[in-house]
C-alpha cells in the first residue's frame, strides 16, 4: 500500500467494538511513534497504553468532566496517553529564540505515526485534544516534568460498513480550488 493509499484509508472513528486491541499490535503503533522525527533526535515522548476496562473508565470520568464531550471515548478498547517531557533544555532555549514548542511539533509527528499504523492494521483512531489534563496526570501518576499532550482513542469500528475510503483525486482539486498550496510565494 503506497502512503497515500493509506492516509486515504484513514480516518476518525468514534464508534468501537468490543473487540480487544492485542497488546503486540499496540507495540507496533509504538514503535511507529518513535520512529517519528523529532528536534535535535530528542524523543520526548512516553506513551500510556490503557486497556484495562476499570482504569478506562474511571480516566474518562476525570478527564471529560463536560456532558457528552467526548464522551465515545469510553467505548474505545485502549486509550493511548500520549506525555512528552516539558524541561528538555535545549527544547526550551531553541524554543524560546524561534517562538515555538518543539515538543509539541514532536509529539504531533509521533501521535500521527501511531494513527496511521493503527489504520494499516484495520485498527481505528480518534485523536483526542480535550481533556482534564490535571486529574489525568494525578490518575496515572505522570510526573510534574511531563504534559499530557493529547490522548488517542483505538479500537475496532463497530460497524464495517461504515469504513471510507477518501477520494482522492477529488482532494487534489480540492488542493487547487481551495489554494490551500502556494507555490513561491504567499498570495
Amino acid at each position: 500500500m503506497s502512503f497515500l493509499e493509506l492516509a486515504k484509508k484513514r480516518y476518525s472513528v468514534r464508534e468501537f467494538s468490543d473487540k480487544l486491541i492485542d497488546r503486540n499490535d499496540i507495540q507496533k503503533m509504538i514503535l511507529a511513534a518513535d520512529l517519528a522525527p523529532s528536534a535535535q533526535k530528542i524523543n520526548p515522548w512516553k506513551f500510556i497504553a490503557i486497556d484495562d476496562k476499570n482504569l478506562k473508565l474511571e480516566l474518562c470520568k476525570r478527564a471529560f468532566k463536560t456532558p457528552f464531550v467526548n464522551s465515545f471515548v469510553k467505548n474505545a478498547p485502549t486509550i493511548i496517553v500520549a506525555c512528552s517531557k516539558i524541561n528538555i533544555l535545549t527544547h526550551r532555549i531553541f524554543g524560546k529564540i524561534q517562538g515555538l514548542e518543539y515538543h509539541l511539533l514532536d509529539m504531533g509527528a509521533s501521535i500521527q505515526n501511531i494513527i496511521l499504523e493503527a489504520s494499516d492494521l484495520g485498527i481505528g483512531s480518534c485523536w483526542i485534544g480535550w481533556f482534564n489534563e490535571k486529574e489525568i496526570k494525578k490518575l496515572l501518576q505522570i510526573p510534574k516534568n511531563y504534559k499530557v499532550v493529547s490522548l488517542v482513542a483505538l479500537g475496532y469500528e463497530k460497524n464495517e460498513e461504515n469504513k471510507k475510503i477518501k477520494n482522492l483525486d477529488k482532494k487534489i482539486s480540492e488542493i487547487k480550488t481551495k489554494k490551500i498550496i502556494l507555490f513561491n510565494k504567499f498570495e
